[in-house]
């Protein structure tokens, strides 16, 4: 939950966002933020701000639309709404594979993390669902050519936590984002195109991440040594895909602790 202007302001699964008094307990707005029909939940606690309730929605497993919905803390009224995967005149849209429609259903779930806010620069951080969806976009880049040619958007490094990286050869649990069509899976998988890129990549995963994980990160590291293109694996003892990313921010460094050291390696060799 978040507190601000004597409002308690919480989510819930049915992607309601509800505003109570803080002193009485009395429900003083409630919106119907998104339908829980079509797989939408609000999974985070929300962040109050100027004003603002923000919350992120879950739901990447149920073919969703990544988003992020700023409301009046006051009145419940929408202010702004963020795409995670841009529609059809919106930023970056333009980066995607033409005449593509992943953007109704491409997931990245912003869900479980509340948003950090930079007061100073005017900006809110966070973190959507789905290596994949990382995977997917770094692979199309270096299918098309764009990340090593110079064009925008440039991508610095890519950070992949137990995602999934090859379809393989049945209908994958995927399947709502990548088709029941089998013999796509090839060209819709992002390994060839991870081991194509010259991006620098951090491949990490959890020790009680599910089987799927385990093996699609041991496939991909494997592969770009074969490539020879070598990436270090960071593999977490005592997580799962999920408690991983819940350790960032806390005194429990071993996923923020590799994060930053990428970032900085990085950063050096841009100067």
């Amino acid at each position: 939950m978040a507190i601000g202007d004597g409002r308690v302001y919480v989510g819930e699964l049915d992607a309601r966002l509800i505003a109570l008094d803080q002193h009485t307990g009395k429900v003083l707005w409630s919106v119907q933020a998104e339908d829980p029909k079509l797989g939408y939940v609000i999974a985070m606690a929300p962040l109050y701000y100027g004003g603002l309730v923000i919350t992120g929605f879950g739901g990447s497993d149920m073919g969703t639309r990544g988003r992020v919905k700023a409301y009046d803390a006051r009145t419940g009224e929408l202010r702004w709404t963020f795409y995670t995967v841009p529609g059809p005149g919106q930023f970056g849209h333009d980066t995607w594979p033409q005449n593509s429609e992943v953007w109704k259903h491409g997931g990245a779930a912003v869900w479980g993390q509340t948003p950090a806010v930079d007061p100073e620069l005017g900006l809110i951080y966070f973190s959507s669902a789905g290596a994949s969806h990382v995977a997917d976009y770094v692979a199309h880049l270096a299918n098309s050519g764009v990340a090593d040619s110079g064009a925008r958007p440039m991508i610095a490094g890519a950070i992949l936590t137990s995602g999934f990286y090859d379809l393989g050869h049945r209908v994958s649990i995927w399947k709502d984002y990548y088709g029941s069509d089998v013999s796509k899976y090839a060209e819709r998988s992002s390994l060839p195109g991870l081991l194509k890129t010259a991006t620098p990549l951090l491949v990490t995963g959890a020790e009680l991440d599910f089987e799927l994980a385990r093996t699609q990160m041991a496939e991909l590291v494997a592969a770009r040594a074969a490539a020879g293109k070598p990436v270090s694996p960071v593999l977490l003892p005592n997580h799962s895909h999920m408690s991983e990313l819940y350790a960032v921010g806390t005194a429990d460094e071993s996923l923020s602790g590799p994060v930053l050291q990428f970032i900085r390696r990085v950063s050096a060799k841009k100067h």
